[in-house]
């Protein structure tokens, strides 16, 4: 209850509390914890964590399907994201920005945003984000066209999660996978 007094550390609490709320569906609260931890980050401006938390707002967004703030939000935590420090959180965050854009509608943006992300998630996502990624990618290359490749791309990340016991994300491949087909 006392914590350290570390005014930081409240605000990373406050953060996964909001994440917390966000996924209990309780989004308002989810919005002002964010707030808060905003407002923290500012006074000692801490511009990645700053970032850290506009991204957690974005997904925010994302889970209340405002997909055009969640874009605004992704991107305007993007932009203040130090990678170096937290490289599977910013990758993990332009993930979410790439799906967003998908499912607005603007699969060339996130195509183009993809292509320009392949070599980073390829060094440094590790096996579950590369997953997910390798899962986004079949979902952007059909309506661009690519049927072949979106269907090796959804094929290999269903397996991936198979493989790794991962039902829910092998399930929403195949859906995918036969949504491709029909």
């Amino acid at each position: 209850e006392e914590g350290t007094g570390d005014t930081l550390e409240v605000g990373y609490l406050l953060e996964a509390r909001s994440a917390l709320r966000r996924e209990q569906q309780r989004l308002s609260v989810a919005h002002e914890l964010t707030d808060e931890a905003i407002a923290i980050y500012r006074r000692h401006r801490e511009l990645h964590l700053l970032g850290r938390a506009f991204v957690e707002k974005g997904k925010t967004y994302a889970v209340a399907h405002d997909l055009e703030a969640a874009i605004h939000w992704l991107r305007k935590g993007l932009g203040l994201l130090d990678p170096t420090r937290e490289r599977r959180f910013e990758l993990g965050a332009r993930l979410d920005l790439m799906f967003c854009l998908l499912e607005c509608g603007r699969a060339q943006e996130a195509g183009f945003l993809l292509r320009a992300s392949r070599s980073e998630f390829g060094a440094h996502a590790g096996e579950l984000l590369g997953l997910r990624f390798r899962w986004l990618e079949g979902k952007i290359d059909q309506p661009l066209g690519e049927h072949d490749h979106a269907e090796q791309a959804l094929s290999e990340a269903r397996q991936g999660f198979m493989e790794r016991g991962l039902g829910f994300d092998a399930a929403g491949a195949s859906l995918d996978l036969a949504g491709l087909y029909a």
